[in-house]
């Protein structure tokens, strides 16, 4: 059997392959056998040193080309420009409501966390002003990091489209080609994802057996998941209302790309199925529909910025590292970045979270013990960014069509 048949047949066996992964790491937790420990152990490090190499180049890539396939097309300058100011206001609502959870259910003791460092005097701020100018092209990625390779990306990208045409072919092609050799990669981990759910599924069992797994772990959860709801139970809803949209009618006319966001776990493959939703369902118009939604799908993830700030804090401050007050603004802002710059598929911001940490110097055990609760939460954050791409995208087609009437 060839791998490719090997693949199909895991691909329509992974509900299967994932339960039969979990029930066996938990019996060999109850049996407490110290080899399968021990290789469960030697996985996760091989696991972290994957994380670890695939970092940085994922950030700088996906925010480059993120911003490359963004083309301003002169006709639909204002259909660009309402698109993306609606994506970012959903963005830092959804932002703002996990930073303020994650401070009232505090996860981790904040009051140690921010220790006597809440304020940064001169000579900090002129450290971290200064590490965002590289004085080489390589070093960022050597050193992880995470702000100077963001900068370059974001210089990059913008700097990119005053390029001429033929330039701007060689460059997008270039950034493309990388960025989905590095997605190559990342998918690795989706591909033995029953495995690597069966090593850290052991080793969560041993950790909660030996009382290393405390209720902060559970505050986690609850914050990410108190977000999501209030994000899509109450900000979208809200957003519609205040542009005059109905909300039943757009949940009902969304209902079918929702569940399927929910199950497969990817805003890219749900595509399809949100255009035609949208089409059909809701009656929007196909010129608006067919450009909000792929720029949408490229870089509107409500969800996905709210995992990346509550779980980038929670993983570092309970692994010792002391946040400053300036420090809590600035991954406000990597947040956002680091969702927009986020690829549309399974994990996405499970990889991003990760290589946040990693740019850290952050230990990424954490992250193993938060795989378990992140394969549900996925399927969530999923739906909740398709729903925002409809509540975005009949938010501009109300726009249109109020411009054309004045």
């Amino acid at each position: 059997m060839n791998i490719t048949a090997f693949a199909s047949i895991f691909k329509k066996n992974t509900g299967l392959a994932l339960l039969v992964s979990f029930m066996f790491g938990l019996l060999l937790a109850l049996a407490d056998i110290s080899l399968f420990n021990s290789v469960a152990d030697l996985f996760i490090e091989l696991f972290s040193r994957f994380l670890k190499f695939l970092s940085v180049p994922i950030i700088f890539l996906s925010i480059t080309a993120a911003i490359c396939n963004t083309e301003i097309l002169k006709d639909r300058t204002h259909v660009f420009s309402r698109t993306v100011i609606y994506v970012l206001l959903t963005t830092v609502i959804a932002t703002l409501v996990a930073m303020s959870l994650y401070f009232l259910l505090s996860p981790v003791n904040l009051d140690a966390a921010f220790g006597e460092n809440i304020g940064l005097n001169t000579a900090d701020m002129k450290k971290y002003l200064i590490e965002f100018m590289p004085d080489n092209l390589f070093k960022p990625f050597l050193q992880g990091n995470v702000f100077a390779v963001v900068l370059m990306a974001l210089s990059i990208g913008f700097l990119f489209h005053g390029l001429e045409l033929r330039h701007r072919q060689t460059v997008q092609q270039t950034v493309d080609a990388f960025f989905h050799l590095f997605m190559g990669f990342a998918k690795l981990i989706i591909f033995l994802l029953p495995l690597v759910l069966w090593a850290f599924v052991l080793v969560f069992a041993n950790d909660v057996k030996s009382g290393r797994i405390d209720d902060k772990m559970y505050l986690y959860v609850a914050t990410i998941l108190s977000a999501n709801f209030i994000q899509a139970c109450v900000i979208l809803p809200l957003f519609l209302k205040i542009k005059g949209i109905p909300i039943h009618k757009t949940l009902r006319g969304m209902f079918p790309a929702l569940m399927t966001a929910f199950f497969s776990k990817s805003s890219s493959a749900t595509m399809p199925l949100t255009l035609t939703c949208l089409q059909e369902n809701l009656k929007v118009r196909r010129d608006v529909v067919s450009f909000t939604i792929p720029l949408c799908t490229t870089i509107n993830m409500n969800a996905c910025a709210a995992f990346i700030y509550v779980t980038v804090l929670f993983v570092a401050q309970s692994s010792g590292v002391v946040f400053t007050g300036f420090d809590y603004v600035i991954w406000f802002f990597l947040a956002i970045l680091g969702a927009i710059g986020n690829a549309g598929v399974p994990m996405g911001c499970y990889f991003m979270a990760s290589a946040f940490i990693v740019s850290l110097g952050a230990p990424t055990y954490l992250m193993s013990v938060i795989l378990p609760f992140y394969l549900i939460l996925d399927m969530f954050e999923t739906a909740i960014n398709v729903w925002s791409d409809a509540c975005v995208t009949l938010a501009v087609a109300s726009d249109v069509e109020k411009r054309k009437l004045d």
